[in-house]
């Protein structure tokens, strides 16, 4: 989506968040949602809007799975999208909790990760044939 907007991927959130009016996304579906982007686009909407519409639908999609997992008080937010301020913002108002981003996002999402193939790796070939 920062290429269809002509936008640095780390300014996108700051992109989101300059914006005047939100645009609302209806697709979930990057490669619908990319289309109804260009569309907007070719209609006029300014960048800042359709970029919010983006988060704000991204968010929207997050909170959907988080609280039917379960939230209490707090939550980490890790992974290379704590970087952006714009999806921080919209969790934290949408999820009506704190967030704590931990210094360094993208690598914890990384450790776990590989803890989790280390995990499934040792389960390869317990009672299953594959």
């Amino acid at each position: 989506m920062a290429v269809t907007l002509e936008v640095n991927i780390s300014g996108l959130g700051n992109l989101a968040l300059s914006a005047s009016k939100n645009v609302r996304i209806n697709s979930l579906c990057t490669v619908f949602a990319e289309s109804e982007v260009v569309s907007l686009i070719a209609r006029g909407e300014e960048p800042g809007a359709i970029a919010l519409g983006l988060h704000h639908a991204i968010t929207t999609r997050i909170a959907t799975m988080v609280r039917r997992v379960g939230i209490k008080e707090r939550a980490v937010f890790a992974g290379g999208g704590a970087l952006n301020p714009c999806l921080y913002r919209l969790l934290v108002d949408n999820l009506g909790v704190g967030l704590t981003v931990p210094p360094e996002p993208r690598r914890l999402a990384a450790v776990g990760a590989a803890i989790l193939a280390q995990i499934f790796r040792a389960d390869i070939g317990r009672d299953r044939k594959y």
